[in-house]
């Protein structure tokens, strides 16, 4: 247990520090100029080894996980992490807080003038951007490690999703990540783990959401050329895009650099491969250098550590 949760954390990371430097390039340029090996400055002119909003959201939702009362999880500490991440740079690479998305930075604008949690996020067709998705790994193994099924897992997603991203759309997304993922925590294989998610039955409230789900859930996405595939900041786009490098990768090396030369959002969909890859593989097939390069690895350490502490003290 342990030794996953720990390869999933650090795949992660450094999928998220790999894609920084490209981030929002044109996939043309990078055919040109492939990514093959860690880099620094680039677009956000950080450091090698800086992680951005994905990583720093998800250790603000894992360092929520020390308030467990009953083992009830406290969404208001999540938010207020947040808070010290955008305003103090508190889980930052840097010690401020960048890359920031719209949609996330309202959400949390509305927690901090008093609106309540379930009505924070926004909820809006147009407003799915992968701002819940980048940060639902520790839900993802705080349910599966508690053994929770279906219902209570979605309860979970939902109330995570929905404190910046309420829309169902997100919602699904995250759901649907999530169930891949502990499918993949059980058998490490990555084509019976997307068929077990598509096999999911998930009733949706309208046509316009379940219809962009189709590609996902009604055919091959594993399939489709590269040419189809779109890897921008929607949430569609992006679970499209790690479902299909996933899918079309044998090692984790090649599934992050296959994910980040895809372009444009490649810090949140290289993160979000990397913690599959990671676990698939092995913590041990993700480059010695990759990892020694990441910053503050003593405030990753101590924030993991007791992540992992408080998830098994508190399992049900």
């Amino acid at each position: 247990m342990l030794e996953i949760i720990d390869a999933s954390i650090y795949g992660f990371i450094v999928g998220d520090a790999l894609g920084v430097p490209v981030e929002f390039i044109d996939r043309k340029k990078l055919i040109d100029n492939p990514v093959v090996d860690m880099m620094e400055y680039g677009t956000h002119n950080v450091p090698k080894g800086s992680w951005s909003d994905d990583t720093a959201m998800m250790l603000a939702t894992m360092d929520a996980f020390k308030e467990f009362d009953n083992n009830e999880i406290d969404y208001s500490m999540i938010m207020d992490n947040f808070l010290l991440w955008i305003d103090h740079g508190k889980y930052s690479s840097t010690d401020k807080g960048w890359g920031i998305g719209r949609g996330t930075l309202l959400s949390v604008a509305a927690y901090h003038r008093g609106i309540p949690l379930s009505e924070c996020g926004e909820n809006d067709f147009k407003k799915n951007g992968n701002g819940s998705l980048m940060r639902i790994l520790p839900m993802v193994l705080y349910c599966h490690y508690n053994n929770l099924n279906d219902k209570q897992t979605l309860e979970v997603i939902k109330k995570t999703s929905q404190l910046t991203h309420a829309h169902e759309i997100s919602v699904v997304a995250c759901f649907l990540y999530t169930r891949f993922f502990r499918a993949v925590l059980d058998t490490k294989d990555i084509i019976q783990s997307y068929e077990y998610m598509k096999s999911t039955p998930i009733s949706f409230d309208s046509m316009d959401s379940k219809e962009v789900f189709q590609r996902i859930l009604d055919s091959d996405i594993g399939s489709y050329p590269v040419d189809e595939m779109q890897s921008s900041g929607y949430v569609i786009h992006t679970l499209e895009a790690v479902l299909w490098v996933l899918l079309n990768s044998d090692n984790y090396k090649n599934a992050l650099l296959k994910a980040v030369n895809l372009g444009q959002d490649t810090d949140t969909i290289a993160a979000l491969v990397g913690a599959v890859a990671a676990v698939i593989y092995g913590i041990e097939d993700i480059p010695t250098d990759w990892i020694l390069n990441i910053r503050k690895r003593d405030l990753l350490e101590t924030i993991l550590q007791e992540f992992k502490q408080n998830l098994i003290e508190n399992k049900r």
